[in-house]
């Protein structure tokens, strides 16, 4: 491990300072302001999906839990959002924040709704909050997408050799490069937003010495035991960065645009691709090392890879579909 690397590791203390005395960013998309971080994301994702892309972000869907949180937060919006409060069951009173406190044992005296909000009588689907440009918070179709904010508090937390507090990424001297095997199945693009969310993007396979060092990764997670734990029986293959379409001219290439060969590493496992269905457009690896087509909508495991170092430059970092407030 570098030096550089190693200091990284041992201590970082966000939006504080670093061994040299500089400002240390949580991430470039992230602005800091009161107590931690925070993100506004002006597109709309259902309550559901905006809780996922802030959990992978290293974050969580933000709530007005204090008076500086609940500031910052209305300085960001432009419109009604999603704040990270729910109802564990439907028509019911009883309201929770993402940490599992319920909103009334909440010392946070902005944890309040308006007048005749918070009677979820008439619609099983409300069971979501949101907040508006007053700062009242109301019932909200939990599926009805909005816009939202995630929000990172300012802590202290270590970061291991890939740079990233998620034990889960697995750095491989090979390739010089880390990689996380996702067992929460997600479709070829939901997948690739999620990898992209933690820093990295769907791992694109350069050589066969890649290929073996993510053979190394599905050795983590044994089929049997992975099965055991998610139920699923696909548990031989994982969605890797590589897809066709009428873009490409129906060739495979990288979800950089590199034709796979080119890329190096164009090995198909035997009677593969087989195109099943007229339906199977994106791209997979076998655990013994071969690629396959799957179908881009349907879920499976999959594959991401980042750079070990720890990135703060937005330059370096993947576009996601998202938008950052200014």
């Amino acid at each position: 491990m570098s030096s550089k690397m190693e200091i990284l590791a041992l201590i970082l203390i966000i939006g504080v300072s670093n061994l040299d005395g500089a400002a240390l960013d949580f991430r470039c998309d992230y602005t800091h302001n009161g107590s931690g971080w925070f993100k506004y994301h002006s597109e709309s994702l259902t309550w559901h999906d905006a809780r996922r892309l802030c959990l992978s972000e290293g974050g969580v869907l933000a709530s007005p839990e204090t008076d500086d949180i609940k500031a910052t937060m209305m300085s960001h919006i432009e419109t009604v959002i999603f704040v990270g409060y729910y109802a564990q069951t439907v028509q019911t009173t009883r309201y929770y924040s993402v940490d599992g406190t319920e909103i009334e044992n909440s010392s946070c005296k902005y944890a309040k709704f308006g007048d005749d909000s918070l009677n979820n009588t008439s619609s099983v689907t409300e069971s979501c909050v949101s907040m508006d440009l007053t700062g009242k918070l109301s019932m909200a179709s939990c599926k009805e997408p909005r816009p939202f904010i995630c929000y990172r508090a300012d802590i202290t937390v270590t970061v291991n050799d890939c740079g990233t507090t998620d034990p889960e990424y697995h750095y491989k001297e090979q390739t010089g490069k880390c990689y996380k095997l996702h067992t929460k199945r997600q479709a070829f693009a939901e997948a690739r937003s999620t990898c992209q969310a933690e820093g990295g993007d769907l791992t694109v396979i350069n050589g066969p010495n890649e290929t073996k060092a993510l053979q190394e990764i599905y050795d983590l997670y044994p089929e049997d035991q992975l099965f055991k734990s998610t139920g699923y029986v696909h548990t031989d293959f994982a969605i890797v960065g590589f897809l066709q379409s009428e873009k490409s001219g129906w060739n495979w290439v990288s979800v950089d645009g590199q034709p796979i060969k080119d890329a190096g590493f164009p090995d198909f496992a035997e009677h593969q691709p087989d195109n099943s269905n007229n339906n199977e457009h994106c791209g997979a690896l076998f655990r013994k090392g071969n690629l396959n087509d799957v179908n881009c909508d349907t879920r499976y495991y999959f594959i991401c890879e980042k750079n070990p170092e720890y990135t703060t430059n937005c330059s370096k970092m993947p576009k996601t579909a998202s938008i950052s407030a200014q």
